[in-house]
């Protein structure tokens, strides 16, 4: 065989090689759905809705995978400290209800309706 065509098919080898084990680690961090800072906004925009009742929001939030439930966020939570929040590990407190629970993750798009009783009423757009 002739040279350039041995070291270029060696190239090829190799760079297929780099690129199968890269590939899994890029594709997790890039393609990742949902983000801390969409779950934060989450947070302020229900503190807001609670402590305005009758007050409504609608918005795109980007999250992680996480269930909305009656009180409570769970799933892949990160600390946040809002004033109308208690967070725990895996979980945050909020004052919220859900007519049954929503598991969200990536882009979603969410009503947040404060209620004269200070809790919020979250629903899926």
């Amino acid at each position: 065989m002739e040279p350039r065509l041995l070291s270029s098919l060696a190239l090829a080898a190799s760079l297929a090689v780099a690129l199968a084990s890269w590939l899994p680690a890029l594709y997790g961090s890039l393609w990742r759905p949902g983000s801390a800072a969409g779950l934060e906004q989450l947070v302020a925009d229900v503190c807001y809705c609670s402590e305005n009742p009758g007050s409504m929001v609608v918005r795109s939030y980007s999250l992680p995978r996480v269930v909305i439930e009656d009180g409570a966020v769970r799933g892949e939570v990160h600390w946040v400290w809002p004033g109308c929040a208690r967070p725990g590990a895996g979980v945050i407190r909020l004052p919220i209800a859900v007519d049954r629970p929503l598991e969200v993750g990536g882009l979603t798009r969410l009503r947040l309706t404060g209620l004269p009783n200070g809790t919020v009423l979250v629903e899926r757009e």
